[in-house]
C-alpha cells in the first residue's frame, strides 16, 4: 500500500480549487482533514469544505508572499545603494500587481479570490516593512560612502593645495635667493671696478 501511494505514478501535483498542491503541502493538509473528521464524527462534509477553503487561502497567500519576497530580493540585488521612497513604493506596487494579476486570472471563485487578495495585502504590511528597513539601511550606508569619498577628495585637495602653496613659497624663496646672489655679485663687481680705478689713478 505504501509503495503504491509513494510510487512516481501517484506522486503528482493535486488541485484544490484553483490551488495546486504539492507533496510538501500535503504534510500540512492531511492533519487538518484528520482533525476535521475527529472534531465532526457525525457529519464532516461541510467542515471539510471549510478546511479546504481555509487551507487553499492560506496556501495561496503563503505562495504569494514567497513570490513577493523573490521579486523584492532580485530588485535589491540590482541596486546596492537603495531607492528613493517613491521608487521603492513603485517597486512594491509593481510586485503586488504582478502577483494579483496571476491570482485573479487563475482563480475561478471570485469570493475566494477577493479574500486571498485581501489577506495578501494585510500580510504584505509586515513583509514590506522588512524591505523598507533594508532600504533605509542601504540608503544610509550609501550616504556614508558618498560622504567618505567627499571627505577623502576634500582632504586630498587640501593636501594638494598646501603642497602647491609650499612649492610656490619655496620657488619664491629660491628666486629671491638668486636675486640676492646677483645683487651681491654686482656689488662685488662694482667694488672691484672702483678699487681698480683708484689703483690706476694712484699710479698716475
Amino acid at each position: 500500500m505504501v509503495e503504491a501511494l509513494l510510487s512516481q505514478r501517484n506522486l503528482q501535483p493535486k488541485e484544490l480549487g484553483s490551488a495546486k498542491i504539492l507533496c510538501k503541502d500535503m504534510i500540512e493538509y492531511i492533519p487538518l482533514c484528520v482533525k476535521c473528521f475527529n472534531d465532526h464524527p457525525t457529519f464532516a462534509p461541510q467542515a471539510v469544505q471549510t478546511v479546504n477553503r481555509e487551507f487553499m487561502i492560506n496556501l495561496e497567500v503563503k505562495r504569494a508572499i514567497k513570490e513577493y519576497e523573490r521579486i523584492m530580493d532580485e530588485t535589491f540585488l540590482k541596486c546596492k545603494a537603495g531607492f528613493e521612497t517613491v521608487e521603492l513604493r513603485q517597486r512594491h506596487d509593481s510586485g503586488f500587481i504582478m502577483i494579483k494579476k496571476e491570482i485573479t486570472e487563475r482563480m475561478k471563485d471570485k469570493n475566494i479570490c477577493y479574500e486571498v487578495i485581501e489577506k495578501i495585502m494585510e500580510d504584505l504590511k509586515s513583509v514590506s516593512k522588512k524591505y523598507q528597513e533594508k532600504n533605509a539601511l542601504l540608503v544610509e550606508n550609501e550616504k556614508k560612502r558618498v560622504n567618505l569619498i567627499k571627505e577623502k577628495r576634500q582632504h586630498e585637495e587640501q593636501i594638494a593645495r598646501k603642497n602647491a602653496e609650499t612649492e610656490a613659497k619655496l620657488e619664491a624663496q629660491k628666486r629671491e635667493h638668486q636675486l640676492q646672489q646677483e645683487r651681491n655679485r654686482q656689488e662685488e663687481a662694482k667694488r672691484a671696478a672702483e678699487a681698480a680705478a683708484r689703483f690706476e689713478k694712484e699710479k698716475t
